[in-house]
C-alpha cells in the first residue's frame, strides 16, 4: 500500500466500514478486489473502493489520508520518501462452482497540473472459451484451453489454435503445468527448436527452443521435463507415459505417436489474451 494525502474526487460507489485507519489498510491489503481506501476527515470510518470504482483522487494536504494498493515489487524494503507518481494493480473474481475466473486490472498516473491521480481500469476480462484457465503472468493475464481432436501434427494444431485467435501456449509456471496436464491424453504445447540448434548438441534445455507465446517469461518455471529430456527432436509436448509419469519432452513435429506413451498427440494447449466480458 502507498499512503498519501488525498481525497476521492470522482468515483462510482464505495463501501463504508467501521474500521480504524490501520485496520482499513490491513483489510485492503488482504482483500483481493480492493483498489483504494480513504480515511475520511473524521478518521473514524473506512471508505473502501473496489477495482474500477475510483476514477480520480485529488491531492489534499489538510490531513486526510488515502491509500492505493499497487503490485510493484520495490527493490528496497524501505518505503520511498515520496509517494510514487503512478502504479498498477489487479484482482481476480473467482467462481468456485464454475471454471470462470475474471481479471480486473487498473493503472494510475499522477497529473501535476491538476494535482490528481487518474485511474484507468481494464474492465472485467475473461477467457473466450470454456473450460479455460486464466493465469497471471509477469507480462499480464493469459488464458489457456486444451481442446481435443484427431491425432495430428504440431502445424495442424497450431492452425486450429489460430482459428481461436490464439497461439500454442508455453508453460510459464507450475500452476499452468498442473492445469494443462488435466487435459485429455498427451498434449502439444508451444516450442519449436531454433534453426541454429537443429542437429547441434551444444544447445541445451529450453534455450534450444523458440516460442510464439507473447507473454511467456524469459525463464519460465513450468517446463517440468521427463528424465533425460530434451534430446534432439524439434517440437514439444506434455506427455503422459505408460508408467504414469507426466512431463515435458521433445517430440517429432510431424509424428503424433510418442514411444512409451499410450494414445497419440491430439490435444493441444491454446493460449490467448482474455477479452472484455
Amino acid at each position: 500500500m502507498i499512503v498519501t494525502s488525498g481525497t476521492p474526487f470522482r468515483f462510482q460507489n464505495y463501501s463504508i466500514l467501521s474500521l480504524s485507519w490501520d485496520e482499513c489498510l490491513g483489510y485492503c491489503l488482504t482483500t483481493d478486489n480492493c483498489m483504494a481506501v480513504y480515511a475520511g476527515r473524521s478518521g473514524s470510518v473506512c471508505q473502501f473502493f473496489k477495482v474500477g470504482s475510483l476514477k480520480i483522487a485529488k491531492r489534499d494536504n489538510s490531513g486526510v489520508k488515502i491509500g492505493f494498493k499497487i503490485r510493484e515489487k520495490f527493490s528496497s524494503t524501505v518505503c520511498p520518501v515520496d509517494d510514487p507518481l503512478g502504479g498498477n494493480g489487479y484482482s481476480f473474481d473467482n467462481y468456485t462452482h464454475r471454471f470462470d475466473r475474471y481479471y480486473n486490472g487498473y493503472s494510475f498516473t499522477y497529473d501535476k497540473e491538476s494535482s490528481s491521480w487518474n485511474f484507468n481500469s481494464t474492465g472485467r476480462l475473461g477467457c473466450p472459451l470454456s473450460p479455460q484457465g486464466l493465469f497471471m503472468r509477469a507480462a499480464g493475464p493469459w488464458c489457456i484451453v486444451t481442446p481435443g481432436g484427431d491425432c495430428t501434427s504440431q502445424a495442424a494444431v497450431a492452425s486450429k489454435c489460430a482459428a481461436y485467435e490464439g497461439v500454442l501456449s508455453g508453460i510459464d509456471s507450475v500452476e499452468e503445468f498442473n492445469f494443462i496436464k488435466t487435459g485429455m491424453g498427451s498434449i502439444w504445447i508451444g516450442g519449436t527448436r531454433k534453426k541454429s540448434c537443429i542437429g547441434r548438441t551444444t544447445c541445451k534445455g529450453l534455450a534450444a527452443f523458440e516460442f510464439v507465446d507473447p507473454t511467456l517469461s524469459k525463464n519460465p518455471t513450468g517446463y517440468l521435463w521427463h528424465l533425460g529430456k530434451p534430446t534432439d527432436k524439434n517440437c514439444l509436448a506434455l506427455t503422459k507415459r505408460n508408467d504414469r509419469t507426466v512431463g515435458i519432452e521433445d517430440v517429432s513435429c510431424t509424428q503424433n505417436i510418442v514411444p512409451d506413451v499410450s494414445g497419440c498427440l491430439a490435444a493441444y494447449a491454446c493460449g490467448s489474451y482474455p477479452v472484455l466480458m
